[in-house]
């Protein structure tokens, strides 16, 4: 059966749903902002006017149950903000998805691998580039250790069942390495660099070629 993968609308069609209630959200995230906006300046006039009464004034209880009832909308305008927020953030990621589902559908697996390789790959020179300008060269070690898992972990999914799984025990060790990094000193960056990118490629390119070619020998 065809599921669509060939026609460039069914990616459309595949967002056109999320993308319209993204929007919905945000409109209401808008509208519930700017009601926000007018009880925090109208508590603002009347913890103003409150303070300048006396307890004993007749129109202090007035002003008070004000201020109350402001503080009561407050709370219930925050409430809904985080669900509205919450609400855009899901819809955005369905959206997302549905895209990323279209292009593997369309293009294959091997894209999919590209795209989150690269994209990870692209973070690891951006981030050394911002911690260097920075100044904190003590985190690029360990940034590159864990960025380079997180590609690594993306290898499993254009390859067979056995040897993602090494691929992925391979890439959770690079990010427990890169985790680690960041709790050692920088005596130690080296060493961990040489354990990842060292002992790490030659133990596992050592089983993933005895896996690869086991049973053909």
């Amino acid at each position: 059966m065809d599921t669509g993968g060939g026609n460039p609308f069914a990616v459309l069609t595949a967002v056109v749903a999320p993308a319209i209630l993204t929007n919905a959200c945000s409109v209401l995230a808008l509208g519930t902002s700017n009601r926000l906006a007018r009880v925090v300046d109208r508590t603002r006039v009347v913890a103003r006017e409150l303070a300048a009464l006396e307890p004993s004034d007749s129109h202090h209880a007035n002003w008070a149950a004000q201020l109350k009832g402001l503080q009561v909308r407050t709370r219930l305008l925050v409430k809904a903000l985080r669900v509205i927020y919450g609400s855009l953030g899901l819809f955005a990621t369905a959206a997302l998805v549905s895209v990323l589902g279209s292009i593997v559908t369309y293009y294959g697996a091997g894209i999919l691998f590209q795209l989150t390789a690269g994209l990870a790959l692209l973070a690891g020179a951006v981030l050394t580039l911002a911690l260097a300008n920075a100044g904190t060269l003590t985190f690029i070690p360990g940034t590159w250790l864990l960025l380079y898992g997180c590609a690594v972990l993306s290898a499993s999914t254009v390859t067979t069942a056995d040897i993602a799984r090494l691929i992925c025990i391979m890439g959770a060790l690079f990010v427990a390495l890169g985790s680690v990094t960041f709790a050692l000193p920088a005596a130690a960056h080296t060493l961990m660099l040489g354990l990842g990118f060292g002992v790490l490629h030659i133990i596992f390119g050592i089983l993933i070629g005895r896996l690869s070619h086991g049973d053909g020998g």
